[in-house]
């Protein structure tokens, strides 16, 4: 085989623990060999109901931006 794709549904509340899993059992294996090309995207979905706070919605894209997030949208 010369080439892995794999996808993760991660659970928000345990999002912390679960990606650092993925980084380190999965993405350090993958990037140990030095003639690997390793690309990870991670995407986020989140739903409102009753519509995002302005507060909620100020602090996210504030922090979408300075983390450099390519797509940061609210619709």
């Amino acid at each position: 085989p010369r080439v892995f794709h794999g996808a993760a549904e991660v659970n928000a509340a345990a999002a912390k623990v679960r990606l650092t899993e993925l980084a380190d059992e999965i993405i350090a294996v993958l990037v140990s060999d030095p003639t690997a090309t390793v690309k990870v995207t991670v995407e986020i979905d989140a739903e409102f109901p009753n519509g995002a706070p302005d507060h909620l919605k100020r602090a996210v894209s504030e922090n979408a931006a300075s983390l450099g997030l390519k797509n940061r949208d609210w619709e």
